[in-house]
């Protein structure tokens, strides 16, 4: 069971941090030996906090006789913080570097009450060990200054992993995953490594070579001259993919020996290389056959710090504790999860922002590792993200709703509720032939299935009725806020042409409920004019859906923008249906 330190006492009356001179100094000890990112954040944070008297600041990892005193306060879980606030003096000490850097984010949350005659004692540490993303989805990669916010964002979420393996990138897969960058690059991947350093996540690079590995010394030479390539640009952590390939490369014995000369040839040899990581072609359960002995042996023969990835029981799942028990009964290693969440590769249609849940809370232990492959929405994406960070963190203490509401106010603080409103209603993918759905406008579903069924009986809806224009007068009002905000550009950018849809599915939400309203009026005939006027309004804004459908978002597989199919769409059908 994960431990947990929050303490706070009040200060005594000769407090030291009661003022003497109004503006007081501060000094640190320690910063030439601590985490420099971290030390540089701790003092950008103390430049714009005002002190009542003098502070003098302890930083630090384990070990280092700057934060010696506190040395078993410190969480031994990598990763783990401890800070003190009071009497003076403030403490941030990690168990790492990465430790120290998430001490200082802590802190920064707590320093508006330096002042104040309460103090604050903390201890905390993360559950699972690689918490973070893995941009490894087919279609459009992410923009050199997409992932540069992605990883400012993961800091905030204490994400330390980013895995870079577009399935699109050229030089990551065939036909040039033999060939070094082109400069231009190669120069953005160095940028993104030192971004990543300064945020504490290892940036992995990951080859995915089985498409065409002929399984010689040369295509071995090759892609540990790659990975030097990439070494060279500052990249420490490393994963070779098999997945999603078929013929000579799905090999298990070979995969294995392949995988255990990279670590004896380059991660041994250079010395400060993270453990290398799978992906298995044999990546979920459904796709698995234990009679052939893939797993076992992959688990097997694979040297044992070597990850091996996990997406579930399919390709898209939940994560389940029994699940879990089963593959790594197969790899003889804890899992390291591959969560084909909010990724929407299959479903390119769709846009989905709804919350992280289906994870299971038990046997954590049995996890090394949990990354979210996200959509090619990058913005869009950070609710999952944010979601999955706080998953990891403590999954034992995981409020689902509590972290998609705190994602929304993430992305867009002015314009939270409009944000929300949009969320709520796009999040399920629809059917497809992963067989995953996810709930959706779950404030609203019950009473548009009410107002359905009641219609279709002529019985008594006005209630229902009332409250679905309501809905969709609130999604509409969403809509024209968030086309116009300048809360987040870059997000307002991708979720444009679902706005787009979403404006029009919402205006003719209120057009159906109006001609549903008078078709049942008592003085119906005398509304004919009315009713023919609002039935050509219908026609027109399903013409609208239609062009928007037809100009955005134009892709060889889910062509289009769909939104809000789980609950509103089938409503104003059906409620069309059921009127003529």
């Amino acid at each position: 069971m994960k431990q947990f330190i929050l303490t706070l006492f009040l200060l005594t009356s000769a407090t030291a941090l009661e003022a003497q001179d109004k503006g007081g100094n501060y000094s640190i000890i320690g910063a030439d030996g601590a985490n420099p990112h971290a030390v540089a954040n701790l003092k950008a944070l103390l430049d714009t906090t005002t002190f009542d008297g003098d502070i003098t600041v302890y930083i630090g990892e384990s070990g280092d006789r700057s934060v010696a005193r506190y040395k078993r306060r410190i969480p031994s879980q990598p990763d783990g913080f401890y800070i003190n606030v009071g009497k003076g003096n403030i403490v941030v000490a990690g168990n790492n570097e990465r430790g120290t850097l998430y001490g200082v984010d802590e802190l920064a949350r707590h320093i508006a009450h330096i002042n104040d005659k309460v103090a604050t004692e903390l201890a905390d540490y993360p559950v699972i060990s690689f918490r973070g993303v893995v941009e490894g989805f087919y279609g459009t990669p992410w923009s050199h200054e997409a992932r540069m916010s992605q990883l400012d964002f993961y800091r905030l979420c204490r994400l330390n992993t980013y895995i870079y393996g577009p399935k699109d990138d050229p030089y990551h897969s065939s036909p040039h995953w033999r060939e070094p960058y082109p400069e231009r690059e190669a120069a953005q991947i160095g940028e993104l490594v030192k971004e990543a350093q300064r945020n504490g996540v290892d940036f992995v690079w990951a080859i995915h070579p089985g498409k065409d590995i002929k399984w010689t010394e040369s295509d071995l030479d090759s892609l540990i001259g790659k990975f030097n390539s990439m070494y060279d640009l500052g990249v420490r952590s490393f994963a070779v993919f098999f997945d999603d390939i078929s013929g000579d490369g799905t090999d298990p014995a070979r995969q294995a020996e392949l995988l255990n000369n990279i670590d004896k040839r380059f991660v041994k040899v250079k010395g400060d290389v993270s453990q290398l990581i799978i992906c298995p072609t044999e990546y979920n359960r459904s796709w698995s056959n234990p009679e052939k002995g893939y797993l076992k042996t992959l688990g097997n023969r694979l040297n044992p710090s070597i990850n091996i990835m996990w997406t579930g029981d399919r390709v898209v799942s939940d994560i389940t504790t029994e699940g879990l028990e089963w593959i790594n009964g197969q790899t003889g290693r804890p899992a390291y999860i591959w969560w084909n969440f909010p990724v929407s590769d299959y479903v390119r249609d769709h846009m989905l922002m709804g919350r992280v849940y289906g994870l299971t809370d038990e046997r954590t232990e049995l996890m090394s590792g949990f990354v979210t492959n996200p959509m090619e929405h990058a913005e869009a994406s950070k609710t999952a993200i944010y979601g999955v960070g706080k998953y990891c963190w403590n999954p034992a203490l995981f409020d689902s709703h509590a972290a998609w509401e705190e994602s929304l106010h993430t992305l867009m603080p002015r314009e939270y509720e409009a944000l929300r409103i949009f969320a709520m209603h796009n999040s399920d993918m629809g059917p497809t032939g992963h067989k995953y759905r996810r709930e959706e406008s779950t404030n609203i579903a019950g009473v548009a299935e009410r107002c359905l069924e009641k219609y279709r009986k002529n019985e008594d809806c006005t209630e229902e009725l009332a409250a679905m224009r309501e809905e969709f007068e609130m999604m509409e009002a969403a809509a024209d806020i968030l086309l116009g905000s300048k809360d987040n550009d870059a997000l307002v950018k991708e979720l444009t042409p679902w706005l787009l849809q979403f404006r029009v599915l919402a205006r003719r939400g209120r057009a159906v409920i109006k001609l549903a309203t008078l078709s049942r009026s008592d003085n119906a005939e005398a509304h004919a004019d009315r009713i023919k006027l609002i039935g050509k309004h219908i026609e027109t804004l399903k013409q609208m859906s239609k062009t928007i459908d037809e100009q955005y978002n134009q892709n060889p597989y889910q062509p289009g923008v769909k939104c809000g199919t789980k609950v509103l769409q089938p409503f104003v059908d059906g409620l069309l249906e059921a009127i003529q």
